[in-house]
């Protein structure tokens, strides 16, 4: 068998085996160095490429996130809304009308403007949810439209209803605008509601709402 001689400061002579000499020097393996690995042979191989340099040399989870270009809570939510017992307003026929939206819920990332019923949001490609209330409007469609480039970005789902009812309105889908655009909620009805044609208030004590925009900036 192998041995070492080891010799200490009082000139103590030692044999030693391998083992004994790898623990005294303090490289005893997978407690002070690290065993072999075919992985680790596989990525000494390898040279990484600038993106992945700054990716692992990213100091936090934030640092990471904007490294890959994703940004986290990329939500934001406008609604319609009005305090209690106060209806949602006239819903005129006879031409695409303009939902009101009039708070912003959410908007961490700041995506979005609100402004005069109109959401002006950043360049980008968003998932977007829209709804709006119409009351004893008979037959309705909402649309989402974008009055920048003044081109629909999506029509929404027929609705007929018969009588005094209340009909929810939705569009949804996906779109890209490559500047910032004022992106607006429109509906379009076959008979006027005057008063409460975009939503009829219940009064139970807490905020009316009417109607609805989430967009998720991908």
């Amino acid at each position: 068998a192998i041995r070492f001689v080891r010799v200490d400061a009082a000139n103590t002579v030692t044999l030693l085996s391998d083992t004994n000499m790898r623990t005294a020097l303090g490289l005893a393996i997978g407690t002070n160095v690290q065993a072999y690995d075919a992985d680790l042979t596989t990525w000494a191989g390898i040279t990484p490429s600038a993106n992945a340099i700054t990716f692992i040399s990213a100091a936090t989870n934030a640092a990471m996130r904007t490294a890959l270009g994703v940004i986290a809570d990329n939500y934001a939510l406008y609604e319609h809304r009005q305090l209690n017992g106060v209806d949602g307003g006239a819903f005129n026929n006879g031409a695409w009308r303009t939902v009101p939206i009039t708070d912003e819920v959410s908007d961490v990332n700041n995506l979005g403007t609100l402004a005069a019923n109109e959401v002006t949001l950043i360049a980008g490609t968003y998932r977007f949810h829209a709804w709006t209330n119409a009351y004893n409007v008979t037959n309705a469609q909402a649309r989402l439209w974008d009055n920048t480039a003044a081109a629909v970005l999506t029509y929404g789902r027929c609705s007929v209803s018969a009588g005094a009812s209340t009909q929810l309105l939705l569009v949804e889908g996906r779109f890209t605008i490559g500047v910032a655009s004022a992106i607006r909620l429109e509906a379009q009805c076959s008979v006027t509601a005057a008063v409460n044609g975009f939503g009829l208030a219940l009064g139970f004590g807490g905020r009316e709402v009417y109607a609805g925009i989430t967009f998720i900036k991908e």
